[in-house]
């Protein structure tokens, strides 16, 4: 237990604070459950064949706002189930990457 860091938190009451935190939202520390936290990062990470343009942004590693442009120029098709709602295939995430990658020599 380390007392007076530079930040004013000893390392033993910064990881009881962030204990009580996980507890207080229902999220158990330490065990199996911390390493599916770790598997699905983003709460309600989709498992499915179609993705939100959140999801897909996530799952791309850009921005939702670079999906949507990605949508709106063409280069990557989407499905629409609803009068608003963008789905994207994973199928066609995957194939996106693979037409963007590069050699270099």
């Amino acid at each position: 237990m380390r007392i007076g860091t530079a930040a004013g938190w000893s390392s033993a009451r910064f990881s009881g604070t962030l204990q009580a935190q996980g507890a207080s939202k229902g999220l158990k520390t330490g065990g199996k459950n911390e390493q599916h936290r770790m598997d699905y990062p983003v709460r309600g990470a989709k498992t499915g064949r179609l993705l939100s343009v959140r999801d897909a942004g996530i799952y791309l590693g850009i921005s939702t706002w670079a999906v949507r442009e990605l949508v709106w120029s063409g280069k990557l098709p989407c499905v629409r189930l609803g009068s608003r709602k963008i789905w994207l295939d994973r199928k066609d995430l995957d194939e996106l990457v693979e037409r963007q990658k590069e050699w270099f020599v």
